[in-house]
């Protein structure tokens, strides 16, 4: 579930044993919307509770980080218009956790694409995607801070560089922190 800036719009997901039903419901009128549906019947057990993910730009935009056929997709619906643009992201394995930006533009992901959870910049609009981290740390549940060009994120690294020369298990905490990094070198994503 998510809900917009203001709380004038609620999304929120059903699965049913494997198929997905996004709604978005306007608080105001009481109107309700299926947004996007898919997925494959499955028996219980197999059922993936992680996704769809969900997160608003605003009021205006709403994200949605799901499985079609096989592979992951960022999908921007605008809430005005009623488009749905959807965008795949086939670099990744799995993805546990994102953000869009204050304009709905770029996305911050934890993703998975070679057994590790790193953070990336995704343009919405391009095909742009910049790696943020690369280590053996968990870097979880990033967020754009509003208002600003960073992102706050949970990671169980030592410390708040990104650049960690000693890499080794020995360094590996099981207690995460919030950490804080600003986007602005990443500019020319916008």
């Amino acid at each position: 579930m998510a809900v917009s800036e203001s709380g004038k719009y609620i999304a929120y997901t059903e699965n049913l044993y494997g198929k997905i039903s996004v709604y978005l419901r306007d608080r105001d009128t009481g109107n309700e919307t299926r947004i996007l549906q898919g997925g494959y019947q499955v028996e219980a057990d197999h059922m993936d509770q992680d996704l769809p993910l969900l997160d608003f730009a605003g009021d205006n935009i709403l994200g949605v980080i799901y499985f079609k056929r096989g592979f992951l997709y960022l999908a921007s619906y605008h809430i005005e218009t009623g488009l749905l643009n959807e965008k795949p992201l086939t670099r990744f394995n799995q993805i546990k956790s994102f953000s869009l930006n204050q304009n709905g533009r770029l996305a911050i992901i934890s993703g998975d694409t070679d057994g590790k959870s790193d953070l990336f910049l995704v343009s919405v609009l391009r095909n742009s995607v910049r790696r943020i981290t690369s280590d053996i740390f968990d870097d979880i549940d990033p967020t754009f801070i509003p208002g600003t060009a960073a992102i706050v994120f949970s990671s169980n690294r030592p410390s708040d560089a990104l650049n960690i020369s000693d890499t080794s298990i020995k360094y590996l905490n099981d207690h995460f922190n919030l950490f804080w990094r600003p986007m602005v070198h990443y500019a020319l994503y916008k």
